[in-house]
């Protein structure tokens, strides 16, 4: 009899057979939502490391024909704890999860996740030294395939990181896309990054990385990033510049920048700072609140819609910041931070607020002149409040002489001219008006030669005749009956004087009732 299975053969299939169940029962206990295809009893072992590390664990092995689903996690767990450094393994892990992450449907967490997990075991590999040592070919031949392999290997899994990425920020999925963004942020940023991401898979990754084959995968992540970031922004730009859009905004409004900036937050949003989106997005809001700000409309108005502006405008700012870096005022991020904080000085309505926001400008940017001339005024301001709130209490409480002490601590401000000259008139009257209540009538005069100095209108100077009536009228009252009709007729006089000014009727009043007979003439 010829052919037939020899004894030797038989055990070989059938150990083969026990292997390729038992590779099939870890897969559907790891990836239990991935459809699996059928093994052939009699195909050769497709992963030759896993089979020989099931092999050697006499515990999973005997969990897994078991079909025990308890016990295969746990001894799988135990066996990946052990075997940190078996880059075979991680290799063979490698490939069954990118297979395993192609079967699902693209867009969902589980897909984002085992793609995450992927991603992180090939660039690992891909970066370690002691992986391209364990090569068969020839050291030259893995030397010049290396970086093309890398690249590709890449190149393929960080786009569709970024493909799916995209997709999910379109279907409002912000979750699913931060995971996509975080893992080729940690691809960019190291090592320590990339382990992290494989926290929760019972992966064990302990073999160093090399820093030169990780500078390549870091570029290649970087770039995927930035085409990423130059894509969301070109596209907002388009919205930016829509004709039949701008067509319909009110005029001064030069683009359409809510449409814009609104396009741009989704990505913007998201928990990875990147700084080109964070960038053109601020600098639109910025640019939006210049046109505002140069709108034929009140102030009221102006303020309301700046600060719509401002407040969409801290989205990008406020990540935008945690990322750059103060005083460097060459870059266009610190310039557009710089104005971002200056307009926040200029819409606050506390004057510290204002102050602090202006500090904050010249901070990312000492080159703004702009913020620094709006502190100044700011400062000018908050000095002329306080000085004249001061005033006003003085005057309201019966302290003139303090109003007239707090007027000279902001005398020498141009902007305070005429407000200090009111203050000054009003205060040397009421001073002459408590002089005279204290029959001081030489100082009351005195006080009102004073606060004559300081009048503009015909009502104060017809105020200050008033009261110079008043103060002599009642002087004669006191002085000698000699004197008396000189002093009557100098009230008299004033009064006169206060008439021929043409005063409104309350003040016309004030004066008959001091000089009756004048009414008459």
């Amino acid at each position: 009899m010829t052919g037939g299975i020899r004894p030797g053969e038989a055990k070989d299939a059938a150990r083969g057979l026990q292997s390729a169940v038992c590779v099939e029962r870890l897969l559907d206990a790891l990836f239990p939502d991935a459809p699996q295809d059928p093994v052939p009893w009699d195909r050769a072992g497709r992963y030759p490391a896993l089979e020989r590390a099931i092999e050697s664990d006499g515990v999973l092995r005997q969990a897994l024909l078991a079909d025990d689903q308890d016990r295969i996690a746990g001894a799988w767990s135990g066996l990946l704890s052990r075997r940190g450094l078996d880059l075979s393994l991680h290799h063979t892990l490698a490939v069954i999860y990118r297979e395993q992450t192609l079967r699902l449907p693209p867009h969902t967490e589980r897909a984002a996740d085992l793609l995450a997990t992927t991603t992180a075991l090939w660039v690992l590999l891909l970066a370690s030294a002691t992986f391209w040592q364990l090569q068969a070919a020839p050291r030259e031949a893995v030397a010049e395939a290396e970086d093309e392999l890398r690249a590709v290997v890449c190149e393929e899994l960080f786009g569709l990181h970024r493909k799916h990425g995209t997709v999910a920020l379109d279907q409002d999925e912000p979750g699913l896309a931060e995971t996509h963004l975080r893992v080729l942020d940690a691809c960019r940023g190291g090592a320590a990054a990339v382990r992290d991401l494989l926290a929760g898979t019972r992966l064990t990754w302990l073999s160093p990385a090399d820093p030169g084959r990780w500078a390549d995968v870091s570029r290649l992540a970087g770039r995927v990033i930035d085409d990423w970031s130059h894509e969301a922004i070109r596209h907002a730009e388009e919205v930016l510049e829509d004709a039949d859009a701008v067509a319909k905004l009110p005029p001064g409004i030069t683009k359409d920048f809510t449409s814009a900036v609104h396009r741009l937050l989704p990505l913007a949003g998201l928990d990875v700072p990147l700084p080109r989106v964070l960038t053109a997005g601020l600098e639109w809001c910025n640019e939006w609140q210049y046109c505002i700000y140069g709108l034929p409309v009140d102030d009221a108005s102006r303020q309301r819609q700046m600060k719509g502006a401002v407040r969409l405008a801290r989205h990008f700012a406020d990540d935008l910041a945690g990322v750059a870096t103060p005083g460097q005022s060459h870059l266009r991020e610190n310039q557009a931070l710089s104005k971002h904080f200056m307009f926040r000085g200029f819409i606050a309505d506390d004057p510290a607020a204002a102050e602090q926001a202006y500090r904050t400008a010249l901070e990312w940017n000492p080159l703004n002149s702009n913020a620094e001339d709006l502190m100044k005024d700011q400062r000018t301001a908050a000095t002329l409040k306080s000085a004249f709130d001061r005033a006003t209490d003085a005057l309201n409480g019966g302290r003139p002489q303090e109003a007239l002490d707090a007027m000279r601590t902001v005398e020498h401000i141009p902007e305070a001219g005429e407000d200090v000259r009111l203050v000054r008139h009003a205060a040397h009257v009421r001073l002459a008006e408590q002089l005279l209540e204290r029959s001081q009538y030489a100082r009351a005069l005195d006080e009102l030669r004073r606060a004559a100095q300081y009048t503009s209108t015909a009502e104060e100077e017809c105020t200050v005749l008033i009261y110079r009536a008043l103060v002599l009228l009642k002087q004669s009252g006191a002085a000698p009956r000699r004197t008396q009709p000189q002093l009557q007729l100098s009230a008299q006089s004033q009064l006169r004087q206060a008439l021929a000014k043409n005063p409104p009727d309350h003040i016309r009043e004030q004066i008959y009732q001091l000089a009756p007979m004048l009414r008459y003439q």
